[in-house]
C-alpha cells in the first residue's frame, strides 16, 4: 500500500506572552484544512477567551508541578475544521505567567465529524532529558500521527532531537515544530508526525531533550480523507467479475 493520508500544510510563528492575554495567530490556510493549537504553560489554566472554533481534544490537558512555580508545565491541544481562509484567531486569557503557542495545518484530514481518530497523554514528573510520548490506537489506515513533548525549561531555543517511533511512517520533525520561550518562568514543546499505514497500535514516541526538564506529553491520530470509486469489469467470454475499489487517500 502506498504511504499517502493527511500531511502538514503550514507552521504558523509561535506566539508567547507574560502576564498578557495572547492572540495565537494561525498560518496559511485552506478552506475544509484541520488546524491544530498547541497551548503551553507553566501549569497556569489555560482558557480561552476567544475560541474561535477551536475544541479541545479528548486526554487534553496533560500537567505537572505547581501552577505558576518552576518546574511546572501544562500542555493543551485543540483543533478546528477550517471554514474558510480568513478564520479568527484564539485567543488565551492572561494567567500571570508565559502562554507558548502555535497554530499548523493538516490537508487531506477527514472532511466531516471530528477528524481525531485517536489520543492519549502523559506526564514525567522528575526531570528527564529522555522522554517518551504515549502511543494510541488508531480505528482506520493511513491516519497522521503526531506526538508532542512539552517542557519547563527557561530557553529560547529548540530542545527536541532523536525522534524515533518504529510504528510510524516518515516520522520527522517538521520545520518550526520546536520551539521555546525565555518569557515569565519558561518553557516551551516540540512535535514529531508520522503516518500509521495499518489501522491498530502505534507505540511511543522516543527521544531526548538539550536539558533536563519535566514533561507533558500528549499524541494524537488524525483521520484521512478517504474519496471511493466502485466499478465493475467483467472477463473475457463471460468469465470472471472483477470489482475493483479505487481508493484516493487524502484526495491531494
Amino acid at each position: 500500500m502506498a504511504n499517502f493520508g493527511p500531511t502538514i500544510a503550514n507552521i504558523s510563528g509561535p506566539t508567547s506572552a507574560t502576564t498578557g492575554a495572547a492572540t495565537i495567530g494561525g498560518p496559511v490556510l485552506e478552506e475544509l484544512d484541520v488546524s491544530i493549537m498547541v497551548v503551553v504553560t507553566a501549569n497556569n489554566p489555560i482558557v480561552l477567551t476567544t475560541a474561535a472554533g477551536f475544541a479541545e481534544m479528548t486526554n487534553s490537558p496533560q500537567s505537572t508541578g505547581t501552577a505558576g512555580q518552576p518546574p511546572a508545565v501544562r500542555l493543551g491541544v485543540y483543533w478546528r475544521r477550517e471554514t474558510s481562509a480568513n478564520n479568527t484567531n484564539p485567543v488565551v486569557a492572561a494567567n500571570g505567567d508565559f502562554i507558548y503557542g502555535n497554530i499548523f495545518t493538516v490537508r487531506g484530514a477527514k472532511r466531516t465529524g471530528n477528524p481525531i481518530d485517536a489520543s492519549a497523554g502523559g506526564i514525567l514528573a522528575s526531570a528527564s532529558t529522555a522522554f517518551s510520548v504515549p502511543g494510541a490506537t488508531t480505528t482506520v489506515p493511513l491516519c497522521l500521527v503526531c506526538a508532542i513533548v512539552a517542557h519547563s525549561t527557561d530557553i529560547a531555543t529548540a530542545e527536541a532531537s532523536g525522534w524515533a517511533n518504529a510504528d510510524l511512517v516518515n516520522f520527522t520533525e517538521p520545520s518550526g515544530a520546536d520551539g521555546s520561550t525565555i518569557s515569565g518562568s519558561g518553557g516551551g514543546f516540540a512535535f514529531a508526525t508520522g503516518i500509521k499505514t495499518a489501522a491498530g497500535v502505534y507505540g511511543a514516541s522516543t527521544g531526548s531533550l538539550v536539558t533536563s526538564s519535566v514533561q507533558a506529553l500528549f499524541s494524537f491520530a488524525i483521520a484521512p480523507q478517504v474519496s471511493t470509486f466502485d466499478g465493475s469489469v467483467i472477463g473475457a467470454g463471460g468469465g470472471t467479475t472483477i470489482s475493483p475499489r479505487i481508493i484516493f487517500p487524502g484526495d491531494l
